[in-house]
């Protein structure tokens, strides 16, 4: 790998459940016993210090995502201690490559109440939705996914308290990449590309606004609305498309005592009510494609209360983003294109495209223009 190369993180966030009318359920409720075992949905280890995390060799991939049998040179599947927290990583690809490595993180969860419906848009699921439709950049690089802090397979970190926010996600971002050189036996960090979907867009414009000498390019799908208002429009919009027989649905499963005794399974089944809602209506049948395994209940739940506590708004910030830049936005999402349009104009020299037949999972809704708008985003001359 030359000292040129860069590496490429690509944040895939932000969408989510809900639960059921008037009866969202607090996945930590005061004064409760933190051992009791419902609150652990598989997603941290009694803890969670980082103890039982594995090393990067203690676990090998031999064909992973979509590529071709046998080509999966680098292979690690498994839990690493980053900054003392327990993170779940997978990665992957092709180990003599010249091109930049890539890091990409899951989506995240819109939760809340049904009437509050798509008000949390941060933590919660885990990557697993993402090899099979990335297989084309495992080609030619290696490829690290990984899940955000209290989401997915991974805990919370050492003191396993709700201090998790998005800037907290943000500076995983830097830990990960730590981790990642060091994996990689590098002595010296690298400039990266990162690509950001939806909750992880926002991630992937704060740490590219926080650390512009590791950046190289930036791409952002559908990310997150900039502030409050275009948060809060998109929770609207969800709430638009639910019919009555979803909006029951889902109460019968947040209602249900099985919810309580595994969060993330209720969640999970929430939540594959709720992704269809987000794609354009004549692609609904393709969410199938998407496959979602894990989550967690709590990481949805403190950022969103941390950016309503907040009033956040990332524009200043974003505008003064330096890296070359590329934002897709889609008609059919439940986040306004709008909400793409407005990273571009604030972004210098930012180009901007939207999928016209396609809601918040264009890599399923229009898959071959999609592979070919982030090729082309991040080819090199």
């Amino acid at each position: 790998m030359s000292a040129r190369t860069a590496s490429w993180v690509v944040l895939w966030g932000a969408l989510g459940a809900a639960c059921g009318d008037g009866a969202a359920i607090d996945p930590i409720l005061s004064g409760q016993d933190a051992a009791d075992p419902y609150l652990d949905a598989g997603s941290r280890a009694d803890g969670d210090s980082g103890d039982a995390a594995q090393g990067p060799d203690a676990a090998v991939v031999t064909d992973a995502g979509g590529r071709p049998d046998g080509d999966a040179q680098i292979g690690f599947e498994g839990e690493v201690s980053i900054q003392g927290a327990r993170t779940y990583v997978r990665w992957v690809g092709t180990s003599t490559s010249t091109l930049p490595p890539v890091v990409v993180l899951p989506t995240g969860l819109h939760m809340g109440g049904v009437p509050a419906l798509f008000g949390n848009i941060g933590g919660g699921i885990g990557h697993e939705y993402l090899p099979t439709h990335l297989g084309f950049l495992e080609r030619t690089r290696d490829v690290l996914y990984f899940d955000f802090l209290a989401s997915g397979r991974s805990g919370f970190g050492s003191t396993e308290t709700s201090s998790v926010t998005a800037e907290i996600h943000a500076d995983q971002v830097g830990h990960v990449l730590a981790w990642l050189w060091q994996a990689r036996g590098e002595t010296a960090a690298r400039r990266v590309d990162l690509i950001g979907h939806g909750y992880g867009g926002g991630i992937a414009a704060l740490f590219t606004a926080r650390h512009p000498e590791q950046v190289d390019r930036l791409v952002l799908v559908d990310p997150m609305g900039l502030d409050l208002a275009q948060f809060s429009e998109s929770i609207v919009a969800l709430q638009g498309r639910l019919t009555a027989g979803d909006r029951e649905r889902m109460d019968g499963f947040t209602r249900h005592v099985s919810c309580r005794r595994d969060p993330s399974r209720c969640m999970l089944d929430v939540w594959r009510i709720l992704v269809p809602r987000m794609m354009c209506a004549e692609n609904e049948d393709e969410s199938a494609a998407l496959d979602f395994q894990f989550g967690d209940f709590r990481g949805y739940t403190y950022i969103e209360k941390s950016l309503r506590q907040s009033d956040f708004d990332w524009t200043a910030r974003v505008r003064g983003i330096e890296a070359p830049t590329f934002v897709l936005g889609s008609a059919c999402d439940v986040i306004p294109s709008r909400v793409a349009e407005t990273y571009a104009e604030l972004i210098q020299g930012a180009a901007l495209a939207v999928f016209e037949r396609s809601g918040h999972f264009p890599m399923v809704e229009e898959p071959a223009r999609f592979r070919a708008l982030v090729e082309s985003a991040l080819a090199r001359p």
